[in-house]
């Protein structure tokens, strides 16, 4: 016994079927409704934008530190510094965002930078640091609490470029979005943590390498993780 199949039963049209003219217009009418030529935002731009963003943060904790009296030849010295930093920013994003997706750089390149610059402004801030406290007393009283806050100011400030950052470049890494969100805050942390060096009146190697310093790897953390769903397509 054969089983029939039910598809052969069912009537299959010899010639192809056309709509009418006024169905393909109705058709076509509703499709292409709202469409209209739209070039999108360049990568020339968004990098402009990021640069944009870590200026503006910069520009408004000199405005805090000038503020609040600090001496002037500690905010020149820091301020200087910070320019130099937002130099390596401009590098950074330049070479491992703004190029097109597959020629921004291997990935070991920008792993190397991820960890690299980080771990280097680290370093800067300890050097420049003219006082060194024992870690005990770093720890305790005023000290430590002075650290938090600054670390949460800097975390801030830093999530706000961040954040637009991550949503100026949305969309545009299909290969490796979590590193170049990454990337992403490595520039925002470098951007917050330059910057709260003119406006921070602690001139501690502890206190500058945990509570501006640390938050560059917490941003890139943070990026990592919003860059995968931020910065995919």
């Amino acid at each position: 016994m054969t089983q029939h199949d039910p598809l052969a039963d069912l009537p299959w049209p010899e010639a192809a079927v056309t709509p009418s003219k006024e169905c393909s217009q109705a058709i076509r009418g509703k499709c292409t409704q709202g469409l209209c030529k739209k070039r999108g935002v360049s990568a020339t731009t968004r990098a402009l934008l990021t640069l944009g963003l870590s200026l503006l943060v910069l520009g408004t904790y000199t405005w805090y530190g000038l503020n609040e009296g600090q001496p002037s030849g500690v905010i020149r010295t820091a301020l200087f510094g910070a320019i130099g930093w937002l130099g390596a920013q401009a590098v950074l994003v330049f070479v491992t965002l703004a190029r097109p997706p597959g020629k921004r750089g291997s990935r070991a390149m920008r792993l190397a930078l991820l960890l690299g610059l980080p771990t280097l402004f680290i370093g800067y801030l300890g050097l420049i640091s003219t006082e060194w406290f024992p870690f005990s007393k770093f720890v305790a009283g005023y000290s430590g609490e002075h650290a938090i806050v600054c670390a949460g100011v800097a975390l801030l400030f830093g999530a706000l470029v961040a954040g637009g950052a991550l949503f100026a470049w949305r969309r545009t890494d299909p290969y490796t979005p979590g590193i170049s969100g990454a990337l992403i805050g490595v520039v925002a942390g470098l951007a917050t943590g330059s910057g709260m060096t003119v406006a921070c009146g602690s001139h501690e190697a502890f206190h500058a390498c945990f509570a501006h310093g640390l938050v560059v790897f917490a941003l890139a953390a943070l990026g990592f993780g919003f860059g995968r769903r931020m910065l995919s397509p």
